[in-house]
This record gives structure tokens, C-alpha cells and sequence, in this order.
């Protein structure tokens, strides 16, 4: 296998100082959210700050109109207002209290669901590099999508860091089709928000296929390595991009 790739593609690349992140309650999963209603919890819970799995739920006071502007929408107040309706109905957020415009959110997550449920991290450097890349409807789609993604991911090893799986895993997570799936995958990839390479992997002794491996931008060396080890998932005989 030639390494050239596999050694230059990242080697510039600079991993963030500050890896802030915010943790998700993975019964998240479980309550059927589009990718616009995801990304619009996920945006919310990120502007509320860190969290440190302390025990305390976090806060956040913001206006329908802040929300608007933060994502560039365009598509009016009443349908961010059923968005939040909905994540209210499913028990993820709460409106403890309204003064004026300002709406006060509990997110009903604390230390001990969290530990009782599971979670997964989405990373602040991502969600801005999507924020940046994006406005609208689009913007919540792709950090719907981006959360979906981190939710497949574990980071005890340098192996769980990585997806070395079909795009169909992924399009039963999202309950998405295969094409929309390939074309957010793409996306991830053109905007570097998610860090790849294109292999060519041995699916028998007589047929090779071709295919993408993707880890968050942060892991690229893990991803490197992960391939440059050649102990875990697939059996790739060359990086071709």
C-alpha cells in the first residue's frame, strides 16, 4: 500500500486548543427527530455552555428572534416555535419561565440520566465550522446530521474513534434514505468537518470494493493510524484519496 496519502493528507492539520464540547443524552435517539428538530436541540444545547456532567441541568435564555438570527432562518417564527413546542412535548427541554420575548430553557438531562442512558460528545469546533458553512434550514440539518454522526462514536480507543461502516448504518440512525445520507457525507467531507479517506478494501479473496472511512476532524491521526494499523475493520490494500 502506498502511504503517501495516507501520511500527508492531515499532516498540516491543527488540532483545536480549547476541545470544548457539549454531552447528549443519547434517549435523544429514541425520540424519532427529524434532522432539522435535532439540529435545532443541538444548536440550543450548545449555546448554553460546556457540560461538565456535574449534576446540574443546564440553562439558557434566549428569544425566538435570536434563535432566527444565530441560524439565518427564513422560514418564519412559527415553525422554530413548533420546534420547540415539540421538544418540550418530548420532555428534552423545558420553558421554566417567560419574560417577554426571553425564553428561560432547562434541558431535562442531569448526571444521572446521562450515566443511566449513555452519551456522546459533539465538539464546539465542529458545530462552529458547520455554523460558518452553512445558514437556515440547512445549518440545523447538517448539525442534526453532524450529531447523528458523533452519535456512533466512542472514544475509549483510537479504533472506536473512527466509522468504518456503510452509509445504511447510518441511514437507519437517521431514519434518512441512502442517497440524502450519501449527499450530507459529502457535504461533511467538501467543508472538512469530518476527515476521511477513499479506500479500496477487500470484501473477498477475489473481489476488492471501494469505499470511505470518516472520524471527526479532530481524530484525523487517529484515523491515520487506524488505517496505517491495519489490525481493525476492514482489510484495505490502498488509500486512494
Amino acid at each position: 500500500m502506498n502511504k503517501k496519502i495516507l501520511k500527508n493528507k492531515y499532516k498540516k492539520y491543527e488540532t483545536p486548543q480549547n476541545m470544548l464540547f457539549t454531552v447528549i443524552d443519547t434517549k435523544v435517539l429514541t425520540k424519532a427527530l427529524n434532522n432539522t428538530e435535532m439540529g435545532l436541540y443541538i444548536f440550543l444545547k450548545a449555546q448554553s455552555g460546556r457540560n461538565n456532567l456535574k449534576g446540574k441541568q443546564l440553562r439558557l435564555k434566549i428569544s425566538v428572534g435570536q434563535i432566527i438570527t444565530a441560524i439565518g432562518w427564513r422560514l418564519g417564527t412559527k415553525s422554530i416555535n413548533n420546534m420547540i413546542q415539540k421538544l418540550v412535548q418530548l420532555k428534552l427541554i423545558e420553558i421554566e419561565s417567560k419574560c417577554g420575548k426571553t425564553l428561560e430553557i432547562v434541558f431535562l438531562d442531569d448526571e444521572k440520566s446521562l450515566l443511566n442512558n449513555g452519551y456522546f460528545k459533539v465538539y464546539a469546533h465542529s458545530i462552529n465550522a458547520i455554523a460558518n458553512s452553512s445558514n437556515g434550514k440547512q445549518k440545523l440539518n447538517y448539525l442534526g446530521f453532524y450529531a447523528y454522526f458523533r452519535s456512533t462514536i466512542f472514544e475509549n480507543t483510537e479504533e472506536s474513534a473512527v466509522y468504518d461502516k456503510s452509509p445504511l448504518y447510518l441511514s437507519k440512525v437517521c431514519d434518512m434514505s441512502y442517497s440524502n445520507i450519501r449527499n450530507y457525507l459529502q457535504w461533511m467531507r467538501e467543508n472538512n468537518i469530518l476527515a476521511s479517506f477513499y479506500v479500496r478494501a477487500i470484501r473477498t479473496e477475489s473481489m476488492c470494493y471501494n469505499k470511505y472511512i470518516y472520524a471527526d476532524m479532530h481524530d484525523c491521526q487517529k484515523l491515520v493510524k487506524y488505517i496505517d494499523d491495519g489490525r481493525y475493520g476492514s482489510v484495505i490494500t490502498e488509500v486512494l484519496e
